[in-house]
């Protein structure tokens, strides 16, 4: 899919951008073939303490809100009023950064340690192996709920990309 981006124009905002709080982005996801209209997402960095808006260039929690959204957490109404502000948007957890050209940049997760069966696992150390794994380009890690062990690691892959951990899984034993 291709997607394309504009500046979105926020009221009393400064004309210098090292203290244009508040800029966001939207992105239009191109419609797929034989839709007639794509999909609107609106992005912004804030500080994941006070989800106050951040000037430009500050590393911060990416923020979005579009009607491609999903509508909450599965039987989770309270995690859902957590991620989910007043105003629409979803505090992805998500470390990023905005440039003065409205461009957004993934920089990792805010909360990378798991607390599995009482150790602290980095997600990210379990993403850089499974990147080793021939075929695999793009892996994110996120924390499932566990009944014994707190949380357990998930693996979020692309379908040809399961495929390739589980052949090689499959050479190893």
């Amino acid at each position: 899919c291709s997607i394309h981006c504009e500046e979105l124009e926020i009221k009393d905002a400064d004309p210098d951008p090292k203290v244009n709080i508040g800029k966001r982005v939207r992105f239009l996801i191109e419609p797929r073939e034989g839709s007639d209209d794509g999909e609107w997402i609106e992005a912004k960095i804030v500080d994941p303490g006070t989800r106050e808006e951040l000037p430009i260039g500050e590393r911060g929690e990416i923020a979005y809100r579009g009607p491609g959204m999903f509508e909450g957490y599965y039987k989770d109404p309270e995690q859902t009023a957590v991620a989910v502000d007043e105003h629409g948007f979803f505090h992805s957890g998500d470390l990023g950064r905005m440039d003065a050209e409205g461009r957004l940049s993934y920089l990792g997760r805010i909360k990378d340690m798991l607390k599995v069966g009482g150790e602290n696992v980095a997600a990210s150390e379990i993403e850089r192996v499974i990147a080793l794994v021939p075929g695999v380009y793009e892996c994110a890690i996120v924390a499932q709920k566990h009944r014994m062990l707190d949380e357990v690691p998930v693996a979020m892959l692309c379908d040809e990309e399961i495929d390739a951990v589980a052949s090689y899984v499959q050479g190893l034993r």
